[in-house]
Formats: C-alpha cells, sequence, structure tokens
C-alpha cells in the first residue's frame, strides 16, 4: 500500500447536477424521436446536449484549486 499522504478534494459545485439534469432532457429527446420526423424531440435532444456539454467545458474551464485533507487530521481521527 502507498504511504499515506495529503489528500486534494475539490470544492462543491452545483455543474454536476446540471450536467445530469441535461443529461435526462436529452434521454427524454432520444426516447420520443421517431426518425426526424418530430422535430420537438430532435429540439430537446440538442438542448439537452447542448447543457450537458456547456456544463462539461465550464467544469474544465473554471479553476477549482479545492482544498487539502492533511494526513495528520485523518491520523488524529482514527481513520
Amino acid at each position: 500500500a502507498e504511504p499515506l499522504g495529503d489528500i486534494h478534494m475539490p470544492n462543491s459545485s452545483i455543474l454536476p447536477f446540471v450536467m445530469s439534469l441535461g443529461l435526462f432532457i436529452a434521454s427524454f429527446g432520444a426516447l420520443y424521436n421517431d426518425g426526424l420526423k418530430n422535430h420537438t424531440a430532435v429540439g430537446v435532444l440538442i438542448l439537452g446536449l447542448v447543457i450537458t456539454f456547456g456544463c462539461m467545458f465550464l467544469r474544465s474551464w473554471i479553476d477549482d484549486h479545492g482544498y487539502h485533507i492533511h494526513k495528520e487530521d485523518l491520523a488524529d481521527e482514527g481513520v
């Protein structure tokens, strides 16, 4: 096993939840799509994918330096 070191943790973010909502919306567009005959379903699919990929881009672009859990803190808690 590796020796215990400091653990880097990301800050809290709402973006993963919004990404999952985008995939949820896109799934309804894919579910009701009937071969490009239903333009509303295609629009919903595209909207959901735009939301998802937009959030992925923002999550990658925004600097998130996060925080560290120091190994001394873990040893004090008995973990």
